[in-house]
């Protein structure tokens, strides 16, 4: 049985919902992905290549709308990660950091100096140390299910506090063999 995509909630629906939609501002920030990047994904599958018009100028415009709403947030809720395609069988990765777009948009809003909550949306371990060092809070939700987003929702309001600790490592670095060979 497959869910009804549009049923269900995303963190913003959840949190409007529940604070208010005039105390939850919005901005999509960025792109998981750039073009290139989506498209080598979808031709390993045999699947539509995309093509985004003006990529670096709505890079650019997704950016600067993100830093206007941040700066006139209290906290800033940002979810990064992986696209679903980058995860699961068949889905090795050499580089496993977030996306450089998504790594610019941190970078931009932690020079407003507010908190930011950081929620890791992924299907692996990845190599966060420079996310870390950008975030007040970090949220590894992996690929939550239709109940993910009032999951989280619960965990941002404080009405719930995971206590599990975590059974997975996550990497310091993302030195690949080339790498290694490179600096021989």
């Amino acid at each position: 049985m497959f869910s009804n995509k549009a049923k269900i909630p995303t963190i913003k629906e959840v949190l409007e919902a529940r604070l208010g939609k005039e105390n939850i501002r919005y901005a999509k920030g960025s792109e998981i992905l750039r073009e290139k990047e989506i498209n080598e994904i979808l031709a390993a599958d045999g699947g539509n290549l995309i093509h985004i018009e003006n990529e670096e100028e709505k890079e650019k415009q997704l950016l600067q709308e993100a830093i206007k709403v941040a700066k006139t947030a209290d906290i800033i809720v940002l979810a990064i990660g992986e696209h679903y395609r980058q995860s699961g069988e068949a889905c090795s990765r050499a580089n496993i950091e977030i996306s450089y777009i998504q790594q610019n948009l941190l970078n931009e809003l932690a020079k407003l100096n507010k908190k930011i909550i950081t929620i890791l949306f992924n299907g692996r371990p990845l190599v966060l140390k420079e996310v870390a060092k950008k975030s007040d809070a970090l949220l590894e939700v992996w690929f939550p299910g239709t109940e993910g987003a009032n999951a989280i929702a619960d965990i941002i309001l404080g009405k719930v506090n995971p206590s599990r600790k975590i059974n997975h490592e996550f990497p310091t670095s993302n030195r690949t063999m080339s790498n290694l060979l490179q600096s021989l």
